[in-house]
C-alpha cells in the first residue's frame, strides 16, 4: 500500500487549496489513503483490479467529504482503503472509524457530461470497527445501532439520486465521517445520548443520524423537530 495526497475540493466541484481545507494543517500532513497496488485477477470471480489511476479518482472523489478535524493523521481516527467487487465496473471503498465503526461503500461507474466517468454509491453497510463487514454478512441480534445506521444510509443514498453523479460520494463520505463521535455525542434535541427506540422501549440507541451541520439527532428527536428525516436535507442542503 503506498499513500497518495489529493488537494481538496469544494461540494460543487470547484477546486480549494488543501492547506485552506484544514487550517493550519499542510498539505504534507494530510492524512494518507491508501491505495491497493494489487492488479492481478481474481481466481474465483476473474475481475480484474481497478488500476491505479481510477483507485486515485476513487479516493479524490472521498476526500472531497472528510471533514477537515479528521483530516490529520496525527489525531485522525479514520482509515480508507480501497476493496475489490465481484460485480464488473465496480469497487469497494472502506471507511474505518477506529473504535466506532467501519463502513463499505460499494460504487459503480456512471458518466456524466460534464465530469467524465464518475464513482458513484449503490449501497452501503455498516458494523462494528472491528467487525468483518461485507455485504450480506451475519450481523449478531445486539448490533441494533449498525443496522440502524445501515438503513439511514439506504435512504440517503436514495435522497442522493436528486444530486449531479460527482456530489453523490463526497456527501455520503462526509455523512459516515459526522459519525465518528456516535458512542460520544449527545442528541441536539433532547440532550441524551442513549434513549429507547421508538416503539421498542427494551432498545437503547445513541443519536444515528446527522445533520449537514454534522449535529447529532436521535431518528425520532429530528422527526420530532423538524418534520421531516434528516436524511432529505442531505440531497439540498449547503454542507458547512
Amino acid at each position: 500500500r503506498s499513500p497518495v495526497a489529493t488537494p481538496g475540493t469544494a461540494d460543487d466541484g470547484t477546486a480549494e487549496s488543501a492547506g485552506a481545507a484544514v487550517g493550519s494543517v499542510t498539505a504534507a500532513e494530510l492524512l494518507p489513503l491508501n491505495l491497493t497496488q494489487d492488479a492481478t485477477v481474481d481466481e474465483h470471480t476473474y475481475q480484474p483490479f481497478p488500476p491505479m489511476q481510477e483507485q486515485e479518482a476513487v479516493l479524490a472523489s472521498a476526500r472531497k467529504g472528510i471533514p477537515p478535524f479528521l483530516l490529520c493523521p496525527k489525531t485522525s481516527p479514520l482509515q480508507i482503503n480501497i476493496r475489490k467487487s465481484d460485480c464488473p465496473n465496480s469497487v469497494l471503498l472502506e471507511i474505518q472509524l477506529k473504535g466506532t465503526l467501519c463502513a463499505l461503500i460499494d460504487l459503480y461507474t456512471e458518466y456524466c457530461s460534464k465530469a467524465g466517468t464518475v464513482w458513484v454509491p449503490r449501497r452501503v453497510v455498516v458494523g462494528g470497527s472491528e467487525d468483518a463487514v461485507d455485504f450480506g454478512a451475519f450481523q449478531s441480534a445486539t448490533a441494533h445501532v449498525f443496522r440502524k445506521i445501515t438503513a439511514h444510509a439506504g435512504s440517503l443514498i436514495v435522497h442522493l439520486d436528486m444530486l449531479l453523479s460527482p456530489q453523490r460520494l463526497p456527501r455520503l463520505v462526509r455523512w459516515i465521517c459526522a459519525l465518528h463521535d456516535l458512542f460520544t455525542a449527545p442528541c441536539s434535541y433532547c440532550g441524551q445520548i442513549l434513549r429507547s427506540a421508538g416503539a421498542n422501549p427494551a432498545v437503547l440507541l445513541p443519536p444515528t443520524v446527522r445533520n449537514t451541520k454534522l449535529e447529532p439527532y436521535h431518528e425520532w428527536c429530528f422527526r420530532a423537530c423538524h418534520g421531516h428525516d434528516c436524511e432529505q436535507e442531505w440531497s439540498w442542503r449547503e454542507l458547512v
